[in-house]
This record gives structure tokens, C-alpha cells and sequence, in this order.
């Protein structure tokens, strides 16, 4: 047996030795082991928690990560099976092939693509796009709760114009309700959870020479104004039509459906098609309707007067919504900023029931959906059974306000105030929608 072999043999016995053992190794040993073992034939990474080499499965090469048999590394290891039950099939995973007691097999990644290996042969173009992937990724992670809390560019791979996503070792959730507003999370500036091992906040702008700032050379807030550049656009996709009584109605507007000025994004009056800020004045909505109140919108659409509501600091919000990609995106934006009180669901109002929602609201919001239920007079029944004290009511270009102040009163509102009609919709002949506002 040659020397490196036999060194690397009683070296790999003290990797996978208990923590107890390790205790005793100096910083200087472990480094040494490592420069070994990195010797040894197809072992590509050598860790303090594991170690990566190649090995050959149905006659494919893969990558085998090996970890370290005690509480630590295991704890690692669960955590990278973890992220891909939460992430699944998204492009940027890099999928487990196996898996044993304390080793998983991943989907070889070519060394020679690693992020900061091909950066600085990138077009400035092509270093904008893997910006803009980076901060799609970091916040489905975010959206979901958690932080990958080791977000650099030697766990990143660049190969045919699609970032891959490595090492989940300490990926780590959000305090319940705790969770930041997306830019101001741990994978972009490193605050907010503690910091893993040695990993000294690593984050997109840290000043480490990995970090994503100074391997792509593209400022923090260029890669989040991509990111909210698409998420616009998904607004705006998402806006064009709308679910009507089972099938699907085209907005003439063709713009996203709210104006929303929010702390962390915004979609100026000028690309909307209802101008929230007005609304809120038109029908007098103020911090006495909504500071320390529960608070419902039936038919939330995109979620823009919910979302807009939260500057007014409502204790709990919901959001109601039939269409599904409509709850999806109101969700993002809540996200992405923070709002860890304000809630969206799906669901048909047709068939909703009060007590799905539990107790009543002390305010209600209800916009423009009157004309599109199958039962007008149960939306009212609802709508009483729903609202402890005040209700924001919008009727359609159908609905007769005469007809819709004496259908509140007779489920129970005592007393209702005409406004006129709404004045905030981008094209004129749209501002023809009775409002009132309705008081138990």
C-alpha cells in the first residue's frame, strides 16, 4: 500500500470519527486531511462535514457526498434531502439520484462551470442574467420561509444559460410570523439568523471575494430591480383576464389590475388599471377602519387593496380569491415584503361559508364582484354574517345602488351611505361602479 493511500486511509477514519474525537484535532490537521483526501482518485470536495467524489451508477457518472457519522453532519445531510422536498423539480436543483444512511448522490455538475471559475468570461449581459436567476432562486427559497445561509458563487454552477443551486447544508427557516421583507433577508445582506459554522454572514453583498457582488460585478438593487421588473410582468400577465362564472373574461385595460405604493415594491398609477391610493380616499378609509382590526376583502383579484391596507397596520388581513394564479401572486408580493400577518386563499365565494373564515371581520372589503356570483342576495347574506362592524362595498356597472343599499339593510346593516361612483378606474367608462359603505 503506497504512503498516500495509508495516510488517506487513517485520515478518512478521522473524518468519520465523533465529534468527540475531532475535538482534539487542530484547525492545522483538519486542513491537512483535507489537502489529502482531495488526492485521492475522483474526490472533488473535502469538508469539515463531508466529503464529494465520483462514482459510477447504470453506468453514469455522479457525485456521492459522504457525511461525517455524527449529530452535526447528519444534521446536514437532512437538510439537503429537506431541499428537495421543498423545491422538488425547479430548474435550479440539482436532483438526489440516492440515498443512504449517511450519503446522498446528486447529479454531476461539471467543475469547469462552477460560478466563480467561468464569471469573468462572461459578457456583462450574461453576468445581468445570472444576477436575475440568483435573486429568482434566493427568493423562491425566501418564499417558502426559508435562507440558504451559504449563498455564493462556489455553490453555483453556470452551464447552458441555467443556474444550478448546491449545498443545502445549512439551510435553515424563518421564525414563524419573524420572517424579513425580502430585501433586507439573510441571502441578500446577511442579517437576521445566526451565521453557520465559518460561513461569516455569507450573503450577496458580503465582501467575501465569492460572494455574488463581487464575483458577477452587478450592485445589490440592479438584481432586485430585475427581480421586481418580473414580477411586474407577471402582475401584468395575471391581470388580462379574470375567472367569470367558469369561464375567462378579458380585461380591456390590459394593465396590472392595482396601484400599490408598498415599503419594498411598488406599480405606479400610471401602469394600472385602479388607482388604490384613490380608492382609499374616495370611500375614506382610514388608520381608525383598519390599525389593530381583522380585516377581509372578498375578491381580492391581485391583492392590491389588502396590500395597500398593511401601511395602516391592520392586526390580520385575508384575502379572498377565486383564481389561483391571481392568490399565488398576491402572496409573492405579500412576501416580499413582509407581511407576515396578511393571508391569501382560494376560493369559490359562491360556496364559501362564514364560518370557514371564523370570527367576523371588523372590516370588510367587497369590490366589483357582485355581477360575477351566481346568488347575489347569499353574497349579501355573507356579507352580514362576515362584517362585525363596517363594510367597503362596490357594486358592478350592472348593479343599481338603490337595489344594493336595500339588499344590505335587509340582511342587517343599520346603516348605509351612498358615495356615488368610483372614480379610480383608468379607463372613464369603467367609473360607473356604486359605492356604499355599510355599518352594523
Amino acid at each position: 500500500m503506497s504512503t498516500l493511500t495509508e495516510w488517506a486511509r487513517k485520515i478518512t477514519m478521522i473524518w468519520r470519527a465523533p465529534d468527540r474525537v475531532k475535538a482534539g484535532i487542530s484547525h492545522r490537521a483538519r486542513e491537512a486531511k483535507k489537502k489529502l483526501l482531495l488526492q485521492l482518485p475522483d474526490v472533488t470536495h473535502a469538508g469539515n462535514r463531508a466529503v464529494c467524489r465520483k462514482v459510477e451508477l447504470d453506468g453514469e457518472t455522479h457525485i456521492r457526498k459522504v457525511f461525517s457519522e455524527n449529530e452535526e453532519a447528519l444534521a446536514c445531510m437532512t437538510r439537503e434531502i429537506a431541499a428537495r422536498e421543498l423545491f422538488g423539480e425547479r430548474p435550479w436543483m440539482v436532483p438526489i439520484i440516492e440515498q443512504g444512511a449517511s450519503h446522498i448522490t446528486l447529479a454531476l455538475l461539471p467543475e469547469e462551470r462552477r460560478l466563480d471559475r467561468v464569471a469573468e468570461s462572461l459578457s456583462e449581459q450574461e453576468r445581468l442574467e445570472v444576477a436575475r436567476q440568483a435573486m429568482h432562486v434566493a427568493f423562491e427559497i425566501f418564499a417558502q420561509g426559508y435562507a440558504h445561509r451559504d449563498f455564493h458563487s462556489r455553490n453555483m454552477f453556470w452551464e447552458d444559460a441555467q443556474l444550478r443551486i448546491v449545498d443545502f447544508e445549512v439551510l435553515q427557516p424563518y421564525l414563524e410570523h419573524d420572517r424579513p421583507a425580502f430585501p433586507e433577508s439573510y441571502d441578500l445582506v446577511g442579517t437576521g439568523l445566526d451565521s453557520p459554522f465559518a460561513t461569516e454572514n455569507m450573503c450577496y453583498q458580503s465582501v467575501d471575494p465569492n460572494s455574488l457582488l463581487n464575483t458577477l460585478r452587478v450592485p445589490l438593487d440592479v438584481s432586485i430591480r430585475q427581480l421586481e421588473d418580473d414580477l411586474r410582468d407577471r402582475l401584468r400577465e395575471a391581470s388580462l383576464t379574470f375567472k367569470k362564472r367558469g369561464t375567462r373574461h378579458t380585461c380591456r385595460a390590459q394593465r396590472i389590475y392595482n396601484s400599490m405604493e408598498l415599503p419594498h415594491f411598488s406599480v405606479s398609477p400610471s401602469e394600472a388599471q385602479r388607482n388604490c391610493a384613490l380608492r382609499f380616499r374616495t370611500l375614506g378609509i382610514n388608520a381608525v377602519d383598519i390599525e389593530g382590526k381583522r380585516l377581509l376583502d372578498l375578491g381580492s383579484n391581485i391583492g392590491g387593496m389588502l396590500l395597500e391596507a398593511q401601511r395602516l397596520g391592520p392586526r390580520q388581513s385575508i384575502g379572498i380569491e377565486y383564481d389561483a394564479e391571481k392568490i399565488e401572486l398576491s402572496r409573492t408580493i405579500a412576501a416580499y415584503n413582509g407581511f407576515n400577518s396578511l393571508e391569501f386563499r382560494q376560493a369559490d365565494i359562491d360556496l364559501l361559508e362564514a364560518q370557514d373564515l371564523g370570527e367576523p371581520f371588523d372590516t370588510v372589503f367587497c369590490f366589483a364582484i357582485e355581477a360575477h356570483v351566481k346568488k347575489p342576495e347569499r353574497l349579501f347574506r355573507l356579507l352580514a354574517e362576515v362584517t362585525a362592524t363596517k363594510l367597503y362595498f362596490e357594486g358592478n356597472s350592472s348593479t343599481a345602488a338603490e337595489a344594493a343599499e336595500a339588499s344590505l339593510r335587509a340582511v342587517g346593516f343599520k346603516h348605509v351611505e351612498s358615495l356615488g361612483m368610483c372614480d379610480d378606474d383608468f379607463l372613464p367608462e369603467n367609473n360607473n361602479r356604486p359605492l356604499l359603505v355599510a355599518i352594523k
